[in-house]
């Protein structure tokens, strides 16, 4: 094998500076896996799908003592929700859209739903 060939391999296969796999196969990281080869996805485990949905759960009942953007949150939860809901869920979309309420909450004197989004981002690393 010339060394371009296997920079091009080591390049191409690199996840991240800490994770490499090396051939076609799976890795497991944090309730998540990962597959190589080609037309890849990274799902999210259904434990954590649940620990998500809790805490869904405890950041809606919040978001009704908050007068001014309780419908911004609303509607994100149920985006939330509707990806959780899906076979295939993907981490990014979800992050996102926590990051979303992330930025309603930050204004909140009580830094509990912003808490909460961190805590299930950190699910989804």
């Amino acid at each position: 094998m010339t060394k371009k060939k296997e920079i091009d391999i080591v390049k191409n296969q690199t996840i991240n500076a800490v994770v490499v796999n090396m051939d076609k196969g799976s890795i497991k990281i944090n309730n998540s896996i990962i597959t190589s080869g080609q037309n890849n996805t990274v799902t999210i485990s259904d434990e954590t799908k649940v620990k998500i949905n809790d805490i869904i759960n405890k950041i809606e009942k919040l978001s009704q003592e908050v007068d001014e953007d309780r419908t911004d949150i609303a509607l994100v939860i149920a985006e939330i929700r509707e990806k959780l809901n899906r076979k295939a869920s993907s981490p990014i979309p979800i992050r996102m859209a926590l990051n979303v309420i992330k930025g309603i909450s930050s204004k909140f004197i009580d830094k509990g739903i912003e808490i909460m989004v961190k805590e299930a981002i950190e699910l989804l690393v």
